[in-house]
């Protein structure tokens, strides 16, 4: 990363009460010069989110720490699924090292990557898988195990809710990446509520991200597991974005 884009990130940082060392600092530096030689050869991310790495990804990313930080979870397993190249799980774990991070992602190339990522950075207690939420979470070494599941630019927050929650523990929680105003995202919200109960899911709050570097309103969604996700869930693959709980009637298996 260019000098101003390293004091961005340290500035932007700071203003969410996040310290970072010239060790973490070095590995971001790692991170981008790997993404910009993998993306000559595939699209892990556009043009113009590499060019403003630090801000699209890295600070995005790393705006979950503080909502993570206040679970007060010990070394948390935590699940990032529909990682892409490592978004937002890889940030996160250089910042909080002691969690135990797998990255679910369906593209292999894409894995291809984040291993050799991982192994760049020299990353621990990660573990990277090549396959569908849709299918991976009927596996019972992944249902319900995870402290944490983080979601980012998966589509519809019922959407999100189906491909998340079934890996969740009880009391465990999801994190969900939105942007725009809450009174925009409400809609959307509202209309999760069936999925929320069907799936075992309770809301817990919004934490609004108070950053003035994005050019639109940043806020998690978190929500907390409370009961079993039924085993039906998540449908077969594509079936949860094409036609969300609620959203069409009562929805089919």
């Amino acid at each position: 990363m260019a000098n101003d884009n390293v004091q961005n990130l340290i500035l932007n940082l700071e203003n969410l009460k996040i310290s970072i060392t010239a060790e973490q600092i070095f590995a971001f530096s790692q991170y981008s010069s790997l993404l910009r030689t993998w993306n000559t050869r595939m699209n892990l991310t556009s043009k113009r989110a590499l060019e403003n790495i630090h801000s699209v990804h890295f600070l995005d990313s790393l705006t979950a720490l503080p909502s993570l930080n206040a679970l007060g979870l010990e070394n948390p397993r935590i699940l990032d699924v529909g990682t892409g190249a490592g978004f937002p799980g890889v940030p996160l774990k250089i910042m909080a090292p002691e969690m135990q991070l797998t990255l679910l992602e369906a593209t292999r190339k894409k894995t291809d990557f984040l291993r050799e990522l991982t192994n760049k950075l020299e990353i621990q207690q990660v573990e990277i898988m090549n396959g569908r939420a849709e299918i991976a979470a009927h596996d019972l070494e992944m249902r319900a195990t995870f402290d944490v599941v983080l979601a980012r630019a998966l589509g519809s927050l019922s959407a999100v809710l189906e491909l998340s929650l079934p890996f969740c523990k009880i009391n465990g929680h999801i994190i969900a990446f939105k942007k725009g105003p809450i009174s925009d995202l409400q809609p959307e919200i509202d209309e999760a509520s069936e999925a929320i109960e069907v799936l075992g899911g309770e809301f817990f709050r919004v934490a609004h991200i108070p950053l003035d570097i994005f050019n639109d309103d940043r806020l998690l969604i978190i929500l907390k597991k409370v009961a079993e996700t039924p085993s039906k869930f998540p449908r077969r693959p594509g079936r949860p974005a094409r036609t969300p709980i609620g959203r069409v009637g009562r929805t089919r298996t």
